[in-house]
């Protein structure tokens, strides 16, 4: 029946586009399916099948179809971006470096995704190019808080404790939208370096009523190496995680 009243790949189209607009996207990635199994594959239609799928939760067979797409397409900038976000979403953060870098050589990245680019570095642990990255930002985008705040996560991750002071207090004076999240951990780590626990577990246990707690716990063990060269080796770390816990069950 779908064949007969929606015959030709334009006709499918139509109906996905309207399904979309409802935001039935598990009926509409079943709609593209068909469109790309019963004629004649094209980017586009491979595309809204992908975004369809990645809508619908189903991150796996939206790469799968995304990859189809930039082989028949290798100059689309959203299929790049799109496999950036799904390989970011899933930590695998130098595949969707890769995505980010290929797009960027097709167009001028935005400031999110410039954004995205640095903190994939910052997460393999390549703070200076990280931190280039993000100080990139703070001259082209300077009322974006996160190219401050990744800047000093960065220079605690390379020692410079006191520089990174500094980029957390422009943050401050020159930003007025902050993210709490990303505010709350560059402080939080501050505080770790400077061996002030009390004032990091209470910093620290405010963002884990809001984000969770196993979220924070995450950053601090993503951390543990930064924190090794302060002098806050794995036992005090495993008992400033003790404290947190108490100081977020209050």
């Amino acid at each position: 029946p779908l064949d007969i009243l929606f015959p030709t790949a334009e006709d499918k189209d139509a109906l996905g586009r309207e399904l979309v607009r409802y935001d039935c996207w598990a009926a509409a990635s079943r709609l593209y399916a068909h469109a790309c199994a019963t004629t004649e594959p094209s980017a586009d239609l491979t595309r809204k099948y992908a975004l369809c799928l990645e809508k619908a939760g189903e991150a796996d067979r939206a790469i799968e179809q995304l990859k189809k797409a930039e082989l028949m397409d290798d100059a689309n900038v959203w299929t790049k971006h799109t496999l950036a976000q799904c390989y970011y979403d899933r930590a695998e953060y130098k595949t969707a470096l890769y995505y980010l870098n290929e797009a960027a050589t097709l167009k001028q990245p935005t400031v999110a995704k410039r954004l995205m680019a640095a903190k994939c570095l910052a997460s393999l642990g390549q703070y200076q190019q990280a931190r280039n990255a993000y100080m990139g930002l703070t001259f082209d985008a300077p009322d974006e808080a996160d190219g401050y705040l990744g800047t000093a996560i960065c220079d605690i991750a390379l020692g410079k404790r006191e520089e990174a002071q500094k980029y957390v207090d422009m943050a401050h004076e020159n930003c007025q939208d902050i993210n709490s999240r990303h505010d709350a951990e560059a402080t939080a780590l501050l505080l770790l370096a400077r061996r002030n626990f009390g004032a990091a577990a209470t910093s620290l246990a405010a963002l884990a009523k809001e984000t969770g707690e196993a979220a924070v716990l995450d950053f601090i063990d993503a951390h543990r190496a930064t924190l090794t060269q302060y002098g806050v080796g794995p036992a005090e770390a495993d008992l400033f995680t003790e404290l947190l816990r108490m100081e977020v069950r209050k």
